[in-house]
């Protein structure tokens, strides 16, 4: 146990800083990678590659607010645990722990079962296409179901940092991301399930991950235990935590309304084909469109720089762009102050 922990009661400050951030950032490089890898793995999917990288894409505001529900425990209850731990007062310690983890499951059953059944309607939301609604549909679901994984690795790996285990916690992200990349190439080409077998890749390297996590926090190496007798959720125990976490949910909820906005109006910018096929776009999403100086920005844009020099596209744009341009200056104008005064 002593050479995976540092003791974070003694010694000098910067050395404790490096032994804990260097592992934190090998995760999270490990993590980026592995994100990558899945993108290009869904992204060359035969035929469809392009709709279902869109689709998948579309799902990251529900993946966000999973984390936010996630990090409502892990960003409140870790600190609890560390404050606790250094007053010497264990036992409370490892009660904020059984507490954490039935909340996590509580959280993984409602969420499970409002996304599940909410999906399409959100995805449509924040900007699915007839084209790449079945994709995200596809993927999604399956993620959610999963998501007591995902709650458990990202709510509980914070209370391994904690004690000092910071190289256990980072082969935590480590595990899953390689398990993922592995299983990526096996399931989405090897067995044909597309996008399903991204999400299913993801959904057994997070439960991998969270049984690297309870098994550890059940083990003898573990400092604060994860027991029975402390899955009673208190009152006095669990709000402090909530009420600690809430900050970190909170900015993880507004970055999921961020992405879910532009999800939405993703398409009428990109209209040139970018990112979403204006085609595919719902017919009143296309004719709102229209009235969007980016279309014509766009498409004005990737004239130049794609297609070369074709008149017949860059002269209707620049006039329509010049016209927007009037129109502003005119408002601009009007509702503009006679004078300072």
């Amino acid at each position: 146990m002593a050479q995976n922990r540092q003791d974070m009661g003694s010694g000098p400050v910067k050395p404790l800083l490096l032994q804990l951030m260097i592992p934190a950032v090998v995760a999270q490089v490990v993590n980026l990678l592995y994100n990558i890898v899945d993108r290009i793995y869904i992204g060359h999917i035969e035929g469809i590659g392009a709709a279902a990288l869109t689709g998948v894409g579309l799902f990251a505001p529900i993946l966000m607010l999973l984390n936010a529900f996630a990090m409502l425990i892990g960003a409140g209850g870790a600190p609890r645990t560390a404050i606790a731990l250094g007053q010497g007062n264990k036992d409370e310690a490892e009660k904020i722990i059984g507490n954490s983890f039935t909340v996590l499951l509580f959280f993984a059953v409602v969420l499970t079962a409002g996304f599940y059944a909410g999906a399409p309607a959100l995805l449509r939301l924040f900007g699915a296409s007839d084209a790449t609604l079945p994709y995200a549909v596809a993927y999604g679901r399956i993620y959610i179901l999963g998501s007591v994984f995902v709650l458990l690795v990202m709510g509980m790996n914070p209370f391994i940092t904690t004690q000092g285990f910071a190289k256990i916690s980072m082969l935590t992200t480590v595990i899953g991301a390689v398990i993922n990349i592995i299983l990526d190439p096996i399931l989405i080409f090897g067995l044909g399930w597309g996008v399903r077998g991204a999400a299913v890749a993801t959904v057994l390297s997070q439960a991998v991950g969270a049984c690297w996590i309870l098994k550890f926090l059940t083990g003898p190496k573990t400092i604060l235990k994860l027991r029975k007798e402390n899955l009673k959720v208190e009152r006095n125990i669990i709000l402090p935590v909530l009420g600690l976490g809430i900050s970190t949910a909170a900015k993880n909820q507004f970055l999921a309304c961020q992405f879910a906005i532009m999800g939405t109006f993703m398409p009428a910018l990109m209209l040139s084909g970018f990112l979403y096929d204006i085609l595919n776009m719902p017919p009143a999403v296309r004719a709102i469109t229209c009235i969007i100086p980016a279309r014509y920005y766009v498409t004005l844009l990737q004239t130049l720089f794609l297609a070369g020099d074709i008149p017949s596209v860059i002269i209707p744009c620049c006039i329509t762009l010049g016209v927007f341009a009037v129109a502003l200056m005119g408002i601009a104008r009007l509702k503009a102050p006679k004078s300072l005064e």
